[in-house]
């Protein structure tokens, strides 16, 4: 498992393998296993928690993975990196790449570029996308400029049908989705369950309810898109304190 540990336990270990580059007096995170032995180098900046038999290790300028066995599949090319799932990980590029073998050698800009790796190290989506959003019941949600897109784990493209401006992950199979700064909701089969007709940014549905803003006034609707808490009220703090009370 991924680990932190003081360098000065490993003082012979860190000068073997880093040509005494000063890990006696700093702390490192390395691949440790269960019998304490490390099984990366004792050199990353932050880890994240083995996932899927992967975890992301890092440095201040590039992050890469390591597998259970210590051993990086690419290079420290990647600005951000989130959790291995189901054998795929989203991670960010300072470059685009297609899908396929990541040109490691690339030449590096300031903007981020987002997509979906393997354990080899392949991409399986582009990294086209400008934003990533998250990953939810079997779907990647990211951004291309100003249109939501959404994957599944082989990499198609769903609900092309629509052309969203922004949208937020699916809960419960409801995803909040928005067309020029309104917004509505839709549901795992790509159907509009509630017309992007309301104000500031939807939020998710909790217990089979929705708090919404109309006309800078706040209520809430069912999964139906029926008003259940008239859109009368000052604030959201209103229309929550209300719906406790009638909502029951």
């Amino acid at each position: 498992a991924p680990a932190k540990v003081p360098a000065s336990c490993y003082s012979e270990y860190a000068r073997q393998t880093s040509g005494d580059l000063g890990y006696s007096k700093e702390e490192k995170y390395a691949m440790v296993g269960p019998d304490g032995k490390l099984l990366s180098p004792l050199k990353y900046d932050h880890i994240g928690n083995l996932n899927d038999g992967m975890s992301y290790c890092g440095y201040d300028d590039g992050v890469t993975y390591v597998n259970s066995e210590g051993r990086e599949i690419l290079p420290a090319i990647f600005k951000k990196a989130w959790n291995f799932q189901d054998g795929l990980a989203v991670a960010s590029l300072p470059f685009k790449s297609g899908v396929g073998e990541i040109n490691t050698c690339s030449t590096k800009g300031e903007v981020a570029y987002f997509g979906v790796i393997d354990k080899a190290g392949r991409a399986v989506v582009p990294f086209i996308y400008t934003d990533y959003r998250g990953r939810s019941e079997g779907t990647f949600l990211f951004m291309e400029s100003s249109e939501a897109v959404w994957l599944d784990n082989d990499g198609n493209r769903l609900y092309e049908n629509h052309n969203f401006s922004n949208a937020y992950v699916f809960v419960d199979s409801i995803a909040p989705v928005s067309i020029n700064g309104r917004w509505g909701y839709m549901d795992r089969e790509g159907n509009v369950i509630v017309e992007c007709m309301y104000e500031n940014e939807a939020l998710k549905f909790v217990d089979g309810y929705a708090w919404v803003c109309l006309s800078g006034k706040y209520g809430a609707i069912d999964k139906n898109g029926t008003v259940v808490v008239p859109i009368l009220l000052d604030s959201y703090a209103d229309a929550m304190t209300l719906c406790a009370t009638v909502l029951k």
